[in-house]
C-alpha cells in the first residue's frame, strides 16, 4: 500500500511538504545494514522509528510497530528506483496540515483521528487482501 501523509513529524523527517511512502512487511523487503541509517521516534507512544541515511542525512526508511499490526516498513517512494511500478496513493492524510493544495483524485482526510482511521482501515484490508 502506498500513502502519503502531510504531518508535521513526516515534513520534518522528509524535509518535504509531504511524505509519500509505500509500507511492506518486513520479510518482503532488503533493507540496509542498521548501521547505515541513524533512527529517531519524533513523538510517543513511538511506534514509528524513523531512519535517516547516516551519509546524507535524507529520509531512508522507517520501521513501525503498531499494536496488533505485523512488523512493517515504511519506504519513501522516492528511495525506489523504478517509481513508475509503485502502486497509486491510497489517501491523503493530515491534509489540514498540507503546505499546498494537491490536485489529484486521492481521497484527503483531515485532523488526527479520521486519517489515521482510514490509513489504518486500508492498511489492514491491504494487509488481509495480499496473504494469497
Amino acid at each position: 500500500m502506498r500513502a502519503v501523509c502531510h504531518c508535521h513529524f513526516c515534513q520534518a523527517y522528509t524535509g518535504r511538504e509531504k511524505s509519500d511512502f509505500v509500507i511492506y512487511r518486513r520479510g518482503q523487503v532488503q533493507l540496509p545494514e542498521a548501521n547505515k541509517a541513524r533512527f529517531r521516534f519524533f513523538k510517543k507512544p513511538a511506534f514509528v522509528d524513523r531512519g535517516a541515511c547516516i551519509e546524507c542525512g535524507g529520509a531512508a526508511y522507517e520501521h513501525v510497530n503498531i499494536p496488533l499490526l505485523p512488523g512493517l516498513v515504511f519506504i519513501p517512494a522516492p528511495n525506489h528506483e523504478q517509481t513508475g511500478v509503485l502502486p497509486d496513493p491510497a489517501l491523503h492524510m493530515f491534509y489540514h496540515r498540507r503546505k499546498t493544495d494537491v490536485a489529484d483524485s486521492v481521497p484527503k482526510y483531515t485532523g488526527p483521528l479520521n486519517g489515521e482511521w482510514q490509513f489504518v482501515r486500508r492498511l489492514i484490508w491491504a494487509l488481509v487482501s495480499s496473504r494469497s
